[in-house]
């Protein structure tokens, strides 16, 4: 906004029609078209905004819209920071009362008005008093901090224009505009804002006229008070047209002075003579569009008096005007704004296409630092997008805050604001969004205020870092080349060509003849060492080098060493000279020597040696590898590797070369082929050598058909090792086959044993009922013997017959319910029996099963003191196998009774069960006896492991159990124990069994 009010106030200036005593009409005959090319876009800016503040006037309802409407044309089509109007409070005294507002400051001023704005109460009341407008530039520090609060720092008021609203009477209210930039209002800027406030007061007299209940038409007629004065004078076209007849009713001056008839002419006429015909069709559609409010008609072509065409913007309001129905339009010529439009836009393009196809930093920022333009080319350069930068303090975005040598970019920024004509050329560090360091040359416009004072910086950069690079390596490059030449392993001598005398030497020079930089400057040019006569008579600075050759050289001390000498011709200071580099060559013959004896080695080394182009042609063999294939060495040259190794054909070598650039080195076995046709198998080692900038393939051979040998035989060997291994495999297979019969046999033996425990325990409990049975028979045949004796003697009584009828009849109940106990009893043992000898699949409830488990249980029980504790609820029903459900039970229960109780005279064994989820259930058998050992307690499923070894216990019991759970019956069993507090063995069983297969049919038969 800054930069905005600077250009309205250098468009502005040496306007002849700026003075804010012109007339409204005057005023608003500026065209924008008329004003400086740089000031174009900042004058169709402001009149923008006259343009939108009428057509809110046609559309607000109200005196509260009216208000509104007009503040935010202000704030945001004209730029402005605030806008607000405020009235005179009669009821409260001579106070000012604000009344509307916009912009992002207004909830402050609204505070500050009453008490502490002396600058506003001034600016309004001057301007009520004066009925002119006020303008108050450069408000005092103490007045803005009033008004703003601290966050708005760096955003304080710089200037403050009140404008008055007339009326008939006087002035009644101002129109409040302020802006944070200094001059920002210019004579034109301040005669448009006039001209709004006129139009403000033109609208607010029509809403109060339409509010106390007066007609549109006395509101607006035009001889009926100072309403139709301001419709006469709008300096825009208006009129009033019947929406019935589209006769016009009322036109204002501007319409007679725009369209070219008189006002006779314009009454006499409808809409339809200033409409073209092709746009005939569209005016009822448009008429009936604003029935129900304001309707913006949009660019219409309208036709004057003399057939001339214009271009129109109509904003049309339905009214009732003289008692019909009429609407109100309000006419925009808006044919020299477009034309105006499509030179700023194609003036933008222009410049946009300069701005953005420029190939260099364009950057627009305030004295205070901050960006508020910077070009696509400056954003790529710099690497970020526009937001990022827009509104942010160069330092610390575009700028570092210092350099790497400790200069404050900070105190640098600051200098260039204060004085930006030293700094009209500058070259500066800058930094990317990355961090990386940039070196880019400025050139600093300032951009200045009507006082001379900068309001806007305009920087123009272009990347020099490149040059900034360049120059840093010339100078690294001299300082290398000093470097270099200090520091080079050869000796360098620099001779004037002319007069031979030593220019310069480096410290290798000095060491390798023992003389000093001095001593080698005071020589003759006789006495120099490495005398290049010949070569410095006939060489030229065009040739630049010369040929290299050796020669024995004496050093300051008499020794004598081997040399070689290579020169070139330079220009130093605009003379001739000769730079001679010395090389001690003495240990390099001696290493040629070295070289020689190494080349004798290879060539008769025991080992066939093989040097390869990366086409595949040998271009060296030594003598064993002539003497391994029986070619001469002539022969071989002329050969390649597919012609002496079968296995690598012509289209397989570029895979190997490839593969072996790869690796480096490679290490594979082959076969080579002699003269004679025979082949015999060789290991090669492989080395890529790179010699004189090409690629060699260095490869040794050695015979292994030894080791082939060797190798099979050895597989021999291992074949038959085999064969030993499956003859003991095949033992081991009978030997474990026999134990599982063995075991086989044990689970039955165990199962048997249980079995027998079963028909013992039921024996024991069926001995009761029938014993009893059996006395209660013989009593009753004794009886029945007695009675018929007595029948027989005819002594037989009544009383003897009564009496053997009631001791019947007990014997009968006895032996019915000693039958039916004994007849209970074979049924569960049957019951049993057939569960645990079979795996016969059925539904059965848990606690039932339990309960005649126990009953077979209970002689073993009997002869102890331990007793079982069963809580299962009833109703737990399975659809599983009852007979390994049952074996599982039993063998818990005795393996408690045996070992953990052993000991005890009176234990406990607990059996509890419950539903853990609707598809599982958990049984938990437990004891209170002594508990099972760490160690042991790993090994208690493990088959034939048991702790009471040759005292009855097979090591089964628990095999068998951990089997039939994780099996048969597909769950999952698990043991706790602490020694000294029992055991508790936790079985996790599904509520219906899997299906078992054949092999779990054969475990549980077995």
């Amino acid at each position: 906004m800054t930069s905005s009010m600077a250009h309205r106030q250098e468009m502005a200036g040496n306007s002849p029609a700026a003075s804010p005593n012109a007339p409204a009409a005057t005023r608003l005959a500026l065209d924008p078209g008329e004003q400086p090319q740089a000031a174009t876009g900042d004058a169709y800016q402001l009149l923008r905004m006259i343009r939108e503040w009428h057509r809110a006037l046609v559309r607000s309802k109200d005196q509260a819209q009216l208000l509104g409407a007009v503040c935010r044309v202000v704030v945001e089509t004209g730029c402005f920071d605030f806008a607000g109007v405020v009235c005179l409070d009669e009821d409260a005294g001579p106070a000012l009362r604000l009344l509307a507002h916009s912009g992002r400051i207004g909830e402050c001023v609204e505070d500050a008005l009453p008490t502490g704005a002396d600058a506003w109460q001034r600016a309004a009341g001057t301007a009520i008093r004066t009925r002119r407008p006020c303008l108050l530039d450069e408000l005092a520090a103490q007045a803005a901090q009033t008004v703003f609060p601290d966050e708005f720092e760096g955003d304080r008021v710089r200037a403050l224009c009140a404008l008055p609203l007339r009326d008939q009477d006087g002035c009644f209210g101002a129109l409040l505009v302020g802006a944070c930039a200094a001059g920002a209002f210019a004579p034109l800027v301040v005669a448009l804002l006039d001209e709004l406030s006129e139009g403000l007061a033109f609208g607010l007299a029509t809403q109060r006229q339409r509010g106390s209940g007066e007609s549109c038409g006395k509101a607006l007629g035009l001889d009926e008070g100072h309403a139709g004065l301001l419709f006469d004078s709008n300096p825009r076209p208006m009129w009033i047209f019947d929406v019935q007849t589209l006769a016009f009713m009322a036109v204002n001056d501007a319409a007679l002075a725009v369209y070219g008839y008189t006002r006779e002419e314009f009454l006499a006429i409808t809409i339809h003579d200033v409409c073209p015909p092709d746009q005939t069709p569209l005016l009822s559609d448009d008429i009936i569009g604003v029935e129900e409010g304001v309707g913006d008609r949009g660019v219409w072509q309208h036709v004057r008096k003399g057939g001339s065409r214009l271009e129109v913007e109509v904003t049309a309001r339905r009214i009732s005007f003289r008692g019909r129905p009429a609407e109100l339009a309000l006419v925009d010529d808006i044919t020299a704004r477009r034309r105006t439009e499509a030179a700023l836009i194609q003036s933008e393009i222009n410049y946009r296409q300069l701005v953005e196809n420029a190939n260099s930093i364009i950057l627009r920022w305030t004295p205070q630092g901050k960006i508020t333009f910077i070009n696509d080319f400056g954003l790529r350069f710099f690497g970020y997008a526009s937001e990022d930068l827009i509104g942010r303090h160069v330092v610390g975005t575009i700028v570092p805050a210092d350099r790497p040598g400790g200069q404050d970019l900070c105190a640098l920024m600051s200098e260039i604001c204060r004085d930006p004509a030293r700094f009209e050329h500058n070259v500066n560090q800058n930094m990317r969004s990355n961090g990386e360091r940039v070196w880019v040359a400025w050139t600093n416009r300032a951009v200045l205020d009507e006082q001379g004072r900068v309001s806007e910086l305009f920087s123009v950069g272009a990347d020099i870092s490149a040059r900034k690079f360049a120059e840093d390596r010339l100078a690294e490059s001299e300082a290398r080349y000093f470097s270099l030449f200090e520091t080079a392993p050869d000796a360098i001598v620099i001779l004037d060509r002319q007069t031979q005398k030593v220019l310069n030497v480096n410290r290798a020079a000095c060491r390798l003849y023992g003389y000093t930089r001095e001593e080698f400057k005071r020589l003759a040019p006789e006495d120099v060492p490495a005398r290049v006569e010949r070569i410095i008579t006939t060489g030229s600075v065009e040739e630049s080098t010369a040929p290299i050759y050796a020669r024995w050289e004496k050093k300051k001390d008499g020794t004598i060493f081997l040399v070689e000498i290579e020169t070139g011709f330079f220009e130093q200071g605009g003379r001739e000279a000769v730079v001679v580099f010395i090389r001690d060559v003495t240990e390099q013959k001696r290493a040629e020597e070295a070289l020689r004896l190494t080349q004798f080695s290879v060539d008769h080394s025991s080992e066939a040696a093989y040097w390869m182009s990366a086409d595949g042609r040998l271009i060296y063999v030594n003598q064993a590898a002539c003497e391994a294939i029986g070619y001469a060495r002539e022969e071989l040259l002329q050969m390649s590797v597919c012609d002496i190794d079968p296995l690598f054909p012509r289209e397989r070598w570029s895979a190997h070369w490839r593969e072996l650039r790869e690796r480096r080195h490679m290490v594979f076995e082959s076969t080579h082929r002699k003269r004679d046709g025979n082949a015999f198998p060789v290991e090669i080692r492989a080395n890529l050598i790179e010699f004189g900038g090409k690629e060699y393939n260095c490869a040794l051979a050695r015979d292994i058909s030894e080791r082939k040998r060797a190798e099979a035989q050895l597989r021999r060997y291992r074949e038959h090792l085999e064969e030993l291994v499956a003859e003991r495999t095949n033992e081991l297979l009978c030997a474990n086959r026999e134990l599982r019969q063995a075991m086989a046999q044990l689970v039955q033996a165990e199962k048997l044993a249980a079995l027998g425990s079963l028909v013992a325990g039921v024996a024991h409990e069926l001995n009761t009922p029938l014993g009893n049975s059996r006395v209660v028979a013989s009593l009753l045949g004794e009886q029945i013997h007695e009675l018929a004796s007595a029948f027989e003697q005819g002594a037989l009584r009544r009383s003897q017959v009564e009496g053997f009828l009631l001791r019947g009849q007990e014997a009968v109940d006895l032996l019915e319910r000693n039958a039916a106990r004994a007849a209970d009893l074979i049924s569960q043992f049957k019951q049993v029996a057939v569960d645990q000898s079979s795996m016969r699949r059925r539904s059965f409830d848990l606690r039932q099963t339990v309960d005649d488990i126990l009953v077979a249980l209970r002689p073993s029980l009997k002869r102890t003191q331990h007793r079982v504790d069963v809580d299962i609820p009833y109703g737990l029903e399975l659809d599983s196998y009852p007979g390994p459900l049952e074996q599982i039970i039993v063998n818990l229960v005795e393996n408690a009774l045996a070992h953990g109780l052993a000991a005890q005279g009176a234990g406990r064994v607990a059996l509890h069960a419950y539903a853990l989820d609707p598809a599982r259930f958990v049984l938990r058998v437990s004891d209170n006896g002594v508990g099972i050992d760490a160690p042991i307690l790993k090994r208690v499923f493990e088959p034939f492991f048991t702790t009471r070894l040759g005292q009855g216990g097979s090591g089964l019991g628990l095999y068998i159990v951990y089997n039939l759970v994780s099996g048969v019956l597909g769950g999952s069993i698990d043991v706790e124990s602490t020694p000294g507090q029992g055991t508790t063995f936790i079985v996790v069983l599904p509520r219906r069994a899997p299906e078992a297969s054949v092999d779990e049919h054969a475990l549980s038969r077995d």
